[in-house]
C-alpha cells in the first residue's frame, strides 16, 4: 500500500506521522480514517501485519487498509497534570487537519481506536473533541481516581504511581488535584 510520512508542529515541537492509504486509492474517491491511538505509533510502519481481526493489540492496521481505510499513526506531544487532555487533543487534531490536507478523506468519516493507554486516550478524545464520528475504546481506563486508588497484586502495591509518573502523566497525587483527575 502507498504510505506518506509528514511532520506536524505542536507547541513548536515536531512531530511524526504515516498517512497509510487504501489497497485501492482512487484520489477522484474519498475515503474513511482509522486514527489509531496510542502514544508515538509511526514505529509501527515498520511492523508487518497479516490482515486479520484477531491482533493482540486491538486494532490491525492492514485489515481496514484493504477494507478501503486510510490509517493515521502518529507520534504525540504529552503535558502534565491538568493540561494532559488539551496536549492530547492538539496533537491528534494537528495531525489530523495535516492528513485531511493530503489525500482525499471524507472528513464527515473519520474513526479513532486505541487499545489500553490508547483506549484510554481514545475516551478521552471521544469527550471532548467533535472531529471523530466514532471510537474503538479496548481495555480503557476511564476511572483515574478509581484507578489511582486501586492495588495490584502482581506488583504487590498500589497503583498510584502508574497513573502520577507514566503514560497518564498527571504528575502529582489525586489528593493535591482532584479536579485535574476528574
Amino acid at each position: 500500500t502507498k504510505k506518506e510520512i509528514f511532520q506536524y508542529t505542536v507547541k513548536g515541537k515536531q512531530l511524526n506521522a504515516v498517512l497509510l492509504y487504501p489497497a485501492d486509492y482512487d484520489k477522484s474517491k474519498t475515503y474513511p480514517l482509522l486514527v489509531n491511538i496510542y502514544e508515538d505509533k509511526t514505529k509501527e510502519l515498520l511492523a508487518y501485519m497479516i490482515p486479520d481481526l484477531q491482533d493482540r493489540m486491538g486494532i490491525n492496521i492492514m485489515h481496514y487498509l484493504l477494507q478501503g481505510y486510510f490509517v493515521l499513526l502518529q507520534d504525540m506531544n504529552y503535558d502534565v497534570g491538568s493540561a494532559m487532555a488539551s496536549s492530547i487533543k492538539t496533537s491528534i487534531e494537528s495531525a489530523l487537519d495535516q492528513a485531511l490536507v493530503k489525500a482525499s478523506i471524507d472528513e464527515n468519516r473519520v474513526g479513532i481506536a486505541g487499545s489500553s493507554f490508547g483506549g484510554y486516550e481514545t475516551t478521552l478524545l471521544m469527550g471532548i473533541s467533535n472531529r471523530f464520528r466514532t471510537g474503538i475504546a479496548g481495555v480503557a481506563v476511564t476511572d483515574l481516581p478509581r484507578k489511582a486508588l486501586s492495588y495490584i497484586k502482581e506488583l504487590n502495591r498500589p497503583e498510584f504511581w502508574r497513573i502520577e509518573q507514566q503514560q497518564n502523566r498527571m504528575g502529582q497525587s489525586l489528593f493535591v488535584d482532584w479536579n485535574a483527575y476528574i
